[in-house]
């Protein structure tokens, strides 16, 4: 059992309302029931939320992690497998379905208790808490580099185990043996004494009704068979034979096709266009112009200003269409802002030291450079930068009767159904997201403007409609890296990162990585400014390294050309 400290005592009575009693409400326990029919095409008998087991054997892992070419499907299947036992050579990896059920609660356990030693017999009620919390938020993300250390370590190794653990006592009791001599290889049961094996289909349909434990023991690293072997990716003999299917793929009947067209300046509204000039190129069917919407969810708002679309029997038809609007944008008072005034902001902001705000102090860094008897000085600043993800953003809906259907690539389902269904003025319940393997995501599939737009336009015009965004409005309307400055000076550093201002809860988008100097420097003051602008942006693969390690290891390499030696030599000898 786990270390009983006061830390974790107080935090599972914040988390679980206060008691036992009251967390044995909030425990997981056993899910399927909930899930049945709701989980995959395919036969299988689903054992617990995460394993489903087929008659011929073959395991199934469900993934609640979007796939968009960074291989998560499979690493996550090698974690869930090796504590499960089985057979990788027969076993199959699935997407989950957008349902609460599979919020990743791992990640809020990882990022929001991290450190706290639970006693055991609490891990259940803590899991149950951070569920309801994933849930209630619709957290179903992937992004931040978090999938493996948070799902694989907290979910798919306690799946894998929990199902292995109920497979040896589910033989136990049908050969009348000590579960202490019953042991697992290859997705089998073997007696030890005995040599009789069994596959793990044989007991199936008799652990679905048991309930799996939150807290089994996992194998010793020295057994392990899977986990830290290379196995090829399970997604590629679909992406070289060409039948693996991105949202592009869908077709529905009676289909109609969208490209839509927002103001070049963030916040636009549409004062005029020329609905007929669209309407007189053979295969339009409809113009239509979409409200802003500006809903948040766990990445923050979707876009801000109108849009207008062009609905066509092809979407060459759609996007030639939408040229002729010639649309008129309202005026924002940003018109004249260029990359060149918002840095030339960032300076004035920055000398000035308005409201500087500190991340880290360590050591006597103005007594360092009050003495010091030379200071280099450096500033370097990266432009916004659109993700340009390999495939389009793209989406298809069909909304009709009262319910809505989405087939979309993205990096948070559970947040794009519950998008859809506000703007769409439906329940949750209402709205069924399928969702795809995305060719490229790097945090601007987490934004859900796409998939809303695809819904909005087949309500308007009441058929299924395919949206895809041009590459040009994708450049244009993105959710951009940001732009940010940073000056510097060393022995001492002291580092001022300029941004953009906007802050999120619990944690400063653009300054998250910025404390994190991988340095032992004696005298750190490290803070930011904030320098708002009118430019829309978000998340960016790699976090923010991006910007801040390039700043960091560039000064670095101008403070050892000062002493004429080499980064790495400099870095052993300061």
């Amino acid at each position: 059992m786990g270390k009983w400290t006061r830390r974790a005592f107080i935090t599972t009575g914040l988390v679980a309302g206060g008691g036992v009693i009251v967390g044995v409400a909030l425990r997981p326990g056993n899910q399927i029931k909930d899930l049945a029919g709701k989980v995959g095409e395919e036969g299988g008998q689903l054992v617990h939320s995460y394993v489903k087991i087929d008659t011929d054997n073959t395991i199934t892992a469900i993934i609640p992690h979007s796939e968009m070419g960074q291989g998560v499907q499979t690493a996550l299947g090698q974690m869930l497998a090796e504590e499960l036992d089985a057979d990788w050579e027969n076993l199959l990896t699935e997407e989950a379905p957008a349902l609460g059920e599979y919020s990743t609660y791992s990640a809020g356990r990882r990022y929001l208790l991290a450190g706290i030693d639970f006693p055991e017999i609490l891990i259940p009620t803590v899991d149950g808490a951070m569920m309801r919390v994933a849930d209630s938020l619709n957290m179903q993300i992937t992004g931040g580099s978090m999938s493996v250390r948070t799902t694989g370590a907290l979910a798919m190794r306690i799946a894998g185990a929990a199902t292995r653990e109920m497979l040896e006592e589910a033989a136990a009791s049908l050969w009348g043996v000590p579960i202490s001599e019953v042991t697992t290889e290859n997705s089998y049961l073997i007696h030890a004494v005995t040599n009789r094996r069994e596959p793990y289909a044989t007991f199936a349909s008799t652990i679905a009704e048991m309930t799996p434990s939150q807290t089994p023991t996992f194998k010793d690293p020295s057994d392990y068979k899977i986990v830290g072997t290379h196995k090829p990716r399970r997604d590629i003999p679909a992406k070289v034979d060409g039948s693996l299917k991105f949202a592009l793929d869908v077709r529905l009947p009676d289909m109609l096709y969208a490209s839509v067209i927002r103001s070049p300046v963030s916040g636009g509204s549409v004062v005029l266009f020329d609905e007929a000039a669209a309407l007189a190129i053979d295969g339009v069917v409809d113009v239509i112009k979409i409200p802003e919407s500006t809903i948040g969810n766990a990445f923050g708002g979707t876009y801000s200003g109108e849009t207008v679309a062009v609905v066509a029997d092809s979407y060459w038809t759609a996007n030639l269409a939408i040229k002729e609007l010639d649309v008129q944008w309202s005026k924002t008072g940003f018109e004249s802002v260029s990359s060149d005034s918002i840095f030339a902001q960032f300076d004035r902001d920055i000398t000035s030291r308005i409201e500087r705000q500190t991340d880290r102090v360590e050591g006597e860094a103005d007594s360092v450079f009050s003495t010091a008897a030379k200071i280099i000085d450096a500033d370097y600043h990266v432009p916004y930068l659109a993700h340009t993800c390999m495939e389009p953003l793209n989406a298809t809906a069909n909304v009709r009767d009262g319910n809505a259907e989405v087939w979309v690539g993205c990096q948070n389902p559970l947040g794009f159904r519950r998008d859809v269904a506000v703007v769409l003025g439906l329940e949750e319940e209402a709205v069924t997201l399928h969702n795809h393997a995305m060719g490229g995501g790097f945090g601007r599939k987490a934004r859900p403007d796409y998939a809303i737009q695809a819904a909005q336009i087949s309500q308007a015009v009441g058929r299924p409609v395919q949206l895809i965004w041009s590459r040009e409005e994708d450049v244009r309307q993105d959710f951009y890296r940001p732009a940010v400055q940073s000056d510097s000076g060393q022995h001492s550093m002291r580092i001022t990162i300029y941004s953009l201002g906007k802050i999120l809860t619990p944690t400063r988008m653009t300054q998250i990585e910025a404390p994190l100097i991988p340095y032992a420097v004696p005298a750190q003051d490290i803070g930011y400014v904030s320098s708002p602008t009118h430019v829309p942006f978000g998340a960016w693969r790699s976090v923010d390294h991006s910007q801040h390690g390039f700043f960091t290891e560039s000064f670095i390499d101008e403070a050892a050309m000062r002493r004429e030696k080499i980064h790495s030599s400099f870095v052993r000898s300061s």
